[in-house]
């Protein structure tokens, strides 16, 4: 099974924690790999000078797919996270059932404050959101990436501390132009249990990929529409 990585870099072999990237403007990297089964999450990674490659899991590595994983699998996985200093914070690891949905839903991988947090967030997501030209909508910006990343190398923490070499899960896309999306994911923790990079696509052929899909989703579009408005025209015609 090939797993896709999208990134702005050049790789020649893969490092954890992976090297840092100067458009990320000193962000705190990443303890794991990320990669995903998604074309167009991988792209959206790699920006269009970017290159996607990819990789697969040795058949040897202990990975734990979330899909597919028993109750008392993701209970411990849970109870570990919980001994984390963000996911313990995050209402979703609380319960059995919000961590499961969470990982289903990919909304996991976002941090969902609890009452006493709530009031602070949502201001900060506004000033990120609709002042973010202003210090305190940079500020807040800033601050919110920074909470979703040590939410996420929480659980790769979590992880790698109950000795898994990767996690199968998935994440939601709440940025993009469809709306929210959830995506297939793996995290990897252990870099041995890898193949090596192989290109996938140069920028490119990045490039053309992009711009077919674009074309593929705006056909989509137009014949979404045309049904919709032959609907209306038939259920007019029928009062």
């Amino acid at each position: 099974m090939h797993w896709l990585h999208g990134t702005k870099s050049v790789i020649s072999n893969w490092e954890l924690p992976p090297p840092p990237q100067e458009h990320m403007g000193g962000m705190p990297l990443h303890t794991a790999i990320f990669f995903t089964k998604s074309i167009e999450y991988a792209s959206g990674a790699a920006g269009k000078n970017g290159r996607i490659y990819s990789a697969t899991v040795d058949a040897s590595a202990k990975v734990l797919n979330v899909n597919t994983a028993s109750n008392e699998e993701m209970e411990m996985f849970r109870i570990e996270a919980m001994r984390k200093p963000i996911l313990s914070r995050n209402l979703q690891a609380r319960s059995f059932d919000t961590w499961k949905k969470g990982w289903i839903t990919g909304a996991i991988m976002k941090f969902a404050p609890t009452s006493v947090e709530e009031a602070e967030l949502e201001k900060k997501q506004y000033l990120a959101q609709f002042q973010r030209e202003t210090p305190a909508g940079e500020k807040a910006w800033n601050e919110l990436q920074i909470l979703t990343r040590a939410n996420i190398d929480d659980l790769a923490a979590a992880a790698r501390d109950l000795g898994y070499d990767a996690v199968i899960g998935n994440e939601i896309d709440t940025l993009g132009p469809l709306g929210p999306v959830t995506y297939p994911i793996m995290f990897a923790l252990n870099k041995e249990v890898l193949s090596d990079p192989a290109i996938f696509s140069t920028p490119e052929q990045l490039v053309s990929e992009m711009k077919r899909r674009q074309d593929d989703e705006r056909r989509k579009a137009e014949k979404r529409k045309k049904k919709l408005v032959s609907r209306s025209r038939a259920k007019n015609r029928k009062r």
